[in-house]
């Protein structure tokens, strides 16, 4: 894997911080799409690794505010081995804050969420 580390100065305020992975498996979006269905194992794989990740994000007090299918990159083609990416919408939150905000697309909100 290669990486590259790029950092952005505007007006002394704000950082920017572009980690650029060189990844051959692609998004998760693609290859649900390229699939018929994926067995049980696998989808548990993914999920697995993926919750891994919001926890290990939440432990620093950081949610991402954006995660879908296409914010997961594979590793590999052979491997389901992933990466969580796009953090553009994230925020570090004290424990007691509450973000009520509805961010995110609507077709996967509905999935997840009940609209009254």
């Amino acid at each position: 894997i290669y990486i590259y580390i790029y950092i952005y100065i505007y007006i002394y305020i704000y950082i920017y911080i572009y980690i650029i992975y060189r990844v051959r498996g692609g998004e998760l979006f693609e290859h649900i799409s390229h699939k018929e269905r994926l067995s049980e194992e696998e989808a548990s794989l993914f999920v697995k690794q993926i919750l891994e990740g919001v926890k290990h994000m939440h432990s620093l007090s950081v949610v991402h505010l954006d995660l879908k299918p296409e914010n997961v990159l594979l590793l590999s083609r052979n491997h389901h081995h992933i990466k969580l990416i796009d953090f553009g919408l994230s925020r570090k939150v004290k424990s007691e804050e509450d973000i009520r905000e509805m961010l995110g697309y609507a077709i996967l909100i509905s999935i997840i969420i009940p609209i009254n």
